[in-house]
């Protein structure tokens, strides 16, 4: 209970009432032992409502972007900050529920709390109403959302999972699946340099770029070429995309692909070393005539192709150690990909395991293409 926390809830109440920040403190079990001002105002909620209570039960329950929980989970940020010991590197924007059982996007940092000695016994989490400012934001995200493919193809011969985690609202990530000849689909994944709104923008002109190649979607190489020269005709400022671009034919079990500098696909056999697909080539963007060649590969029943933007290879651990290639191979190769979306979950959740933060630190996208019979 708060006269029980080791620290001067009086001295500390009396300071944070006057931040323009919604300010509150935890304990260990995260009960809240001080709520100030600005949060009151954010929130609706007094400080006798919150206080002595825990901030996962029904007070703010935070989500994410995407609507999952997070107070419940130990992706909460003030669990993951106390649990780690480590304060967050950037403010992350969930969403709070106010006392009304309204949503509001908020930017939220956290950090740990110590005592004399320096023992962790409880968190403190800082948080802004970001209303006003991601407005617009938020409609480019429903656009954005809208021009990725909308609902996957189902196909008898072939199962499509995508997990797309973008740093911010929107993202320069952008992926594209369609259906491009019997039991056959064209998949688009590229990787805009830069984050945030321009990044976005640039993902919009690959689907429509994209849209305007349909003709040359069973050829890889020849469909590569053509983009990079439309993206390099209005691209400004240097501004690339690396990309890769891969047909996959479920009842022949090949895979025919082209690379346009862009981290290398996997392909993940039950019981075998993960392979990793050779080809690469000169991103998007960066020069107009460049060419790209159109690989192949077998793809067996029951084996997945993955293929991922290097946000996943740049994971950094709790320890500062970057996942790599050959460490997103290995963590690829322990999931049992014949178990559809529940497989793709457990690939992301994996991979957010390694970080210390609530969300990766960069735009994260995977896509995972399995060949049923």
């Amino acid at each position: 209970m708060p006269e029980e926390f080791p620290l001067d809830l009086g001295v500390l109440q009396r300071v944070l009432d006057y931040l323009n920040d919604a300010v509150y403190i935890t304990d260990r079990d995260r009960c809240i032992v001080l709520w100030n001002r600005r949060a009151e105002e954010i929130t609706g909620y007094s400080r006798d409502e919150v206080v002595g209570r825990r901030c996962r039960d029904s007070i703010l329950s935070h989500v994410d972007k995407e609507g999952r929980s997070l107070c419940r989970t130990d992706l909460c940020p003030l669990y993951r900050t106390m649990v780690n010991d480590s304060p967050t590197r950037m403010p992350a924007v969930i969403y709070a529920m106010t006392k009304d059982q309204g949503r509001i996007p908020v930017s939220v940092s956290t950090a740990p709390l110590h005592d004399d000695e320096g023992r962790v016994i409880g968190g403190v989490e800082i948080f802004r109403d970001e209303s006003e400012n991601l407005a617009d934001l938020e409609l480019a995200r429903r656009i954005q959302l809208h021009i990725q493919t909308p609902e996957l193809p189902k196909l008898e011969t072939l199962e499509v999972q995508v997990q797309y985690d973008a740093l911010g609202l929107v993202g320069g990530d952008f992926y594209e699946v369609r259906e491009v000849g019997p039991e056959t689909v064209g998949i688009l994944v590229a990787d805009v340099q830069g984050h945030g709104m321009s990044a976005a923008l640039y993902t919009m002109v690959l689907r429509s770029i994209s849209d305007n190649l349909r003709r040359l979607a069973v050829k890889p190489g020849e469909f590569m070429g053509a983009a990079n020269k439309a993206l390099s005709a209005i691209a400004l400022d240097e501004v690339f995309a690396t990309a890769v671009y891969a047909v996959v034919e479920g009842k022949k079990g090949v895979v025919r692909y082209a690379n346009a500098g862009h981290p290398r696909p996997l392909k993940i056999a039950p019981g075998e070393p993960t392979e990793t697909l050779e080809g690469g080539g000169m991103p998007l963007g960066l020069m107009e005539e460049e060419s790209y060649e159109t690989l192949d590969a077998a793809l067996g029943a029951g084996e997945t192709i993955l293929l991922y933007t290097d946000g996943a290879t740049d994971i950094q651990d709790k320890e500062g150690q970057m996942l790599g290639s050959a460490g997103l191979a290995e963590k690829a190769g322990e999931i049992e990909w014949g178990k559809g979306e529940r497989a793709m979950s457990a690939f992301r959740d994996s991979l957010l395991d390694l970080c210390k933060e609530v969300r990766f630190s960069d735009d994260v996208l995977l896509l995972s293409c399995r060949r049923k019979s």
